[in-house]
């Protein structure tokens, strides 16, 4: 069995309010409205205290703002492997992970970015996962024989296709901007 481990920010609105939305919505299922009023008073820090509470010894909490040193890729510099970022709804967050299943993955945007580290045999996995899951998988950094057979983005539809190389050409007729990349 894996043990989860939810970081907790200073200022973590996003997590306290998602214990205090599922707490809640328990209470309010429950004959005794009374709970749902008491938890919508309570505090910010009460409420991770909750999260404390509930989840027992998975919560760490941090001072400092993680979130650059994720989003510039510097979590995962030491890391072997590819670097993805992986594009959600964030309500889809929890399978997705559970099905990338990835040994170093961090979750971002309220789950809608999933940035992870995973060997370059599973590019075609991951980005069967993000499809499956409507999303998006990008390739950040790969060797250059991996960035050259999968590419940054996984290919589109022809028709979404056409009517993307039909945007730029009507907004960079000369294709100026990224050449090559539509």
């Amino acid at each position: 069995m894996k043990r989860i481990t939810i970081t907790i920010l200073s200022g973590a609105f996003l997590v306290a309010m998602f214990f205090t939305k599922a707490i809640a919505q328990k209470a309010a299922n429950s004959p005794d409205e009374k709970i749902s009023a008491i938890i919508k008073k309570l505090t910010l820090e009460e409420k991770i205290a909750m999260a404390y509470g509930l989840l027992g010894g998975g919560v760490q909490r941090i001072e400092s703002d993680p979130f650059p040193a994720i989003g510039c890729g510097e979590k995962f510099v030491d890391l072997p492997g590819d670097v993805w970022r992986v594009m959600i709804a964030p309500s889809d967050a929890p399978r997705v992970a559970k099905e990338l299943n990835a040994p170093h993955w961090l979750g971002d945007w309220a789950g809608g970015v999933i940035w992870l580290a995973a060997p370059a045999s599973a590019a075609a996995h991951i980005r069967k996962v993000a499809a499956a899951a409507k999303g998006q998988a990008m390739l950040l950094r790969a060797s250059t024989e991996n960035r050259a057979l999968h590419g940054l983005y996984a290919g589109q539809p022809p028709a979404l296709a056409a009517l993307n190389r039909a945007v730029k050409a009507a907004f960079d007729p000369l294709s100026l901007f990224n050449p090559g990349r539509l």
